[in-house]
């Protein structure tokens, strides 16, 4: 990893002219972080690029993802366009034949609309579009509305909601815009006062449409906010990141984002134990799939996130279904796992390469516990785990429970770092597995592997157990082995209801109320979009 300096393949530049216009956009070293770098200069002999500063925080890796682009001589197709702007010209090659008013140029670097402390106004049925900056941003207030609203064409976030309770976005489209599609803040974190701010029923998609990564369709910060029956696909990066505590996500329907990423979620959150009491039920999951390293998963608690409920939801093509991230007090209960690789993951990061966060080189875990007195009411009160964090082995994933699960065609579940816990610290018991494969480890650091494994298929530190192999089932007792389809109506095609006759449900397996998923129809929302196909 450097600074400064890349080498390119090839011999394309040869072709373009002396350009002080010419970027690269790429994902220089994570495939969770890029940007946009401006062009210094191109010695076309040694094929080596200089960067004008400022460089990419985490500097340039080789073999990374990269792409120039504003270049006159590429422009070849419609669509696509150049910008000097030396000489303030744009060229565009239309995508298709422009009639009158087709094209607009906005100057407007301010939000559309602006309310600040007002009580109980409802926008509706308006079209916020043709914006440098954001949709509408509402500071503050009490019981107000905006609902029925399309937001489009904006060169910021489509919505911010900031403090206040009860506001909220109802029934509202947001596509094409630059950055998130909706920042909701809410509640008191010092005071664990909720803030009872929502987004409900809004279709969001082709969001973060210019900052490719760090923005979300919903990001929801505070105390006691909620987000039900969004519809959220086709992006490049991560559908929903939440911060905070006691936010309800349920109904929600997520696909085919984190489309350029990878070691992303389609709902992303972590390192802060103090996080606390959140709830991710009924929602939907499906067709994820990313080209970055570790790929995607749908539900990720990053880095130590603890004490999230991950109940009744529906996880099918969905990458890694759930991953635990050395956190502690996670349930992942009643849940269904279609063709997921894994259905879950566990690790303790702590003991092992992120162990930096333990031993006084990161305090970043310790100064948010510090920040919001946890010794102190409310906190010392609601979460007296907190109490004894310390003197409890903070590193080790304790607590966790995984139960009443089906799992059904991929592999049920990734453990990292075995060999740095004991996995009777978690709690695994009646899930139905019906997978090909049951688990496969990682035990980094290890010297040697014990005999155990000396004849299972071992691949880059890798050790994988197939359906049938009594050892890992013993392991796993508590647990029902099947082969084929555990009850489901037709999963090929993405029915996944259960028959009653279904052995889960002798294991404690509750219905999942699939037909609330998603939109629907309200005085805002009169047609819904068509359905992805499985």
């Amino acid at each position: 990893r450097h600074y400064g300096k890349i080498q390119y393949d090839g011999d394309r530049p040869l072709r373009w002219a002396t350009d002080s216009n010419i970027y690269v956009h790429g994902y220089w070293t994570w495939d969770w972080s890029d940007s946009y770098q401006k062009i210094q200069s191109i010695d076309k002999k040694t094929r080596i690029i200089t960067l004008q500063p400022p460089h990419h925080y985490y500097g340039y890796t080789k073999n990374q993802r990269y792409y120039f682009l504003n270049i006159l001589e590429e422009l070849d197709q419609p669509g696509e366009w150049y910008l000097n702007r030396d000489k303030g010209i744009l060229y565009f090659w239309p995508p298709d034949t422009l009639r009158p008013n087709d094209t607009v140029v906005s100057l407007l670097n301010q939000p559309l609309l602006r309310l600040d402390q007002c009580q109980f106004i409802t926008i509706r049925d308006i079209e916020f579009a043709f914006s440098r900056s954001n949709g509408v941003i509402m500071t503050g207030g009490a019981h107000n509305r905006i609902a029925g609203c399309l937001f489009h064409g904006l060169g910021g976030t489509a919505v911010i909601i900031d403090g206040g309770t009860d506001n909220g976005l109802q029934s509202c489209d947001i596509f094409d815009v630059s950055l998130s599609g909706l920042v909701l803040k809410g509640g008191n974190r010092q005071t664990l006062e909720p803030g009872n701010n929502f987004a409900d029923n809004n279709h969001i998609h082709h969001y973060s449409q210019w900052i490719r990564a760090g923005q979300r369709a919903i990001i929801i910060e505070g105390v006691g906010n909620r987000l039900t029956h969004n519809l959220i696909h086709d992006a490049p990066h991560e559908g929903i990141l939440p911060r905070g505590n006691d936010h309800l996500l349920e109904f929600n329907e997520i696909h085919d984002v984190c489309q350029e990423t990878g070691d992303s979620g389609a709902i992303h959150t972590g390192r802060d134990w103090t996080w606390r009491g959140n709830i991710w039920r009924y929602n939907y999951f499906h067709h994820l799939q990313g080209p970055g390293l570790h790929g995607v998963t749908a539900a990720y608690l990053d880095d130590w996130a603890s004490d999230f409920t991950i109940y009744g939801n529906i996880f099918y093509k969905a990458g890694r279904g759930v991953q635990i991230g050395g956190g502690r007090d996670n349930v992942v209960e009643n849940n269904i796992f279609v063709d997921c690789e894994p259905s879950v993951h566990i690790d303790a990061r702590g003991l092992g390469w992120a162990s930096y966060y333990f031993d006084g080189t990161y305090n970043t875990l310790v100064d948010r516990l510090n920040a919001v007195h946890y010794r102190q009411p409310p906190y010392s009160e609601k979460y007296p785990e907190l109490l004894t964090l310390y003197d409890d082995d903070p590193a080790v994933p304790k607590y966790n429970v995984i139960r009443h699960n089906i799992s059904y065609g991929g592999r049920w579940i990734d453990i990292y770092d075995y060999h740095a816990f004991d996995f009777s610290v978690v709690t695994m018991r009646d899930n139905l597995i019906a997978d090909p494969e049951i688990c496969r480890r990682r035990a980094d650091g290890q010297k040697g592997w014990d005999p155990y494994y000396l004849d299972i298929n071992m691949k880059e530190g890798y050790v994988t157990f197939r359906l049938g192999d009594p050892r890992i089932e013993q392991e796993f007792a508590g647990n029902r082995f099947m082969q084929g389809n555990p009850g489901f109506v037709d999963p090929e095609h993405g029915d996944l209801r259960l028959r009653d006759d279904s052995p889960a449900f002798d294991l404690g397996f509750k219905p999942i109320p699939m037909d609330k998923i998603g939109l629907y129809r309200d005085a805002y929302r009169q047609t819904l979009p068509k359905k992805r196909t499985p």
